[in-house]
């Protein structure tokens, strides 16, 4: 049952042939013409194992190219692209999304007696239900892992820029490029580099009263993150946005980082006191493949354990929100906190990047005469050019 249906070692080969090209296509400001999608193979139901039919499902979806509507596996769960308010996020794969895919790939058939006894006749089909919780239950081996969906160019594991669109099998990630655009140099130059650091300092981190040049450093070190993210073996800081008042502009600031990361408002988060719960919050979040985990407005501090445990794991496992699956999933997400004036315990104390926000007034909110008094709406009409800026600075050091 489930025999191999191609040869792992070719199909890698093609695959990095198929790699090689594109990424010299893209030196060369050259599009490469996509592949053409083979013909649905025709998979009769007629007194079939059910595991010949599994085979030829298998076999019918490898022999397609990954592509936005492809099956892909994560911890052995059986997963998919989808898409809603906050952009691309990685989904787990039902029996209603599992038979539409089945059907999109292949025409199911049955041959059957004419009704007027005289020969037979085959007529269209769908899957047997049987197959689709045998699918589920154990997807193929040879099925692309996928642990992420980011929205702009990243450094992959190997320091390699991930600028393609579409699905990046080392680093078992989908870029959904969204129609933004970047040019990086190869080889960023003294003038380059002083470019990009004017356009963060002097443009989108400019209006920000933060308390110490080190505050700023954070603030700079929480942009760049998701952005070389998997370049880090291991767990990273929270960034904490803190002031002693409201309206000093940690949420806006926290903003501006994410629409630069992901081309939109962050997706913000309450964490509650119990402690369960906080633990089956984050496993949604992370299982998610969200590039920056948001905790907007923490009025209680940050006193948990579990949030403990979420900022020094690679990998965190825990039941599922509202119901009790257990889910496991990389820590590979940005840490991103704000808080007036947080109390934190030791614990997380030392698990925390510092953004001290001090505005010089009493009134911080009727604070006038912003550079860019839409902050918003600039970055995001000039994300491309902040982008950018980022992995000039990466290519740079």
């Amino acid at each position: 049952m489930h025999a191999d249906v191609r040869a792992p070692n070719k199909r890698a080969l093609k695959e990095r042939i198929k790699r090689v090209q594109h990424e010299a296509a893209a030196l060369e400001g050259k599009a490469l013409e996509p592949e053409p999608v083979p013909e649905k193979r025709i998979i009769s139901v007629n007194n079939r194992h059910l595991d010949e039919l599994i085979d030829e499902a298998w076999a019918a979806e490898l022999s397609n190219p990954v592509g936005a509507e492809s099956l892909f596996v994560r911890d052995g769960r059986l997963v998919r692209l989808g898409r809603g308010r906050m952009g691309v996020r990685i989904v787990e794969v039902s029996q209603a999304a599992l038979l539409n895919r089945l059907v999109a790939i292949a025409s199911w058939t049955r041959t059957r007696p004419k009704e007027d006894g005289e020969g037979f006749e085959v007529k269209a089909s769908k899957p047997p239900r049987d197959i689709l919780g045998m699918m589920l239950e154990a997807p193929h081996r040879d099925l692309p892992e996928l642990e992420a969906v980011v929205s702009a160019p990243v450094f992959g594991a190997s320091g390699m820029l991930v600028a393609r669109p579409g699905y990046h099998r080392e680093d078992r990630l989908w870029y959904a490029a969204d129609g933004l655009r970047v040019e990086v140099p190869a080889r960023p130059t003294p003038k380059d580099v002083a470019a990009a650091r004017r356009l963060l300092d002097d443009e989108l981190f400019v209006d920000f009263p933060f308390a110490t040049p080190s505050d700023r450093t954070h603030a700079v070190g929480a942009l760049l993150l998701p952005f070389v993210r998997r370049m880090v073996a291991g767990p990273t800081p929270l960034h904490l946005i803190e002031a002693a008042t409201p309206g000093t502009g940690k949420s806006l600031l926290a903003d501006a980082i994410g629409m630069v990361v992901t081309g939109a408002n962050l997706k913000a988060t309450v964490f509650e006191s119990d402690e369960a719960e906080v633990r089956k919050k984050i496993t949604t979040l992370l299982e998610g493949g969200d590039p920056i985990i948001y905790a907007d407005n923490i009025r209680a501090g940050i006193d948990s354990a579990a949030w403990a445990s979420a900022l020094t794991a690679s990998v965190w496992s825990d039941r599922r929100l509202g119901g009790n699956t257990t889910i496991t999933a990389p820590n590979n997400a940005t840490w991103i906190a704000t808080a007036n004036n947080p109390r934190v315990t030791t614990e997380i104390a030392r698990r925390v990047a510092r953004i001290r926000l001090v505005a010089d007034t009493t009134d911080p909110e009727a604070r006038t005469g912003f550079r860019h008094p839409h902050l918003l709406t600039w970055a995001r009409e000039h994300r491309a050019e902040l982008v950018r800026a980022v992995l000039v600075l990466v290519r740079a050091w």
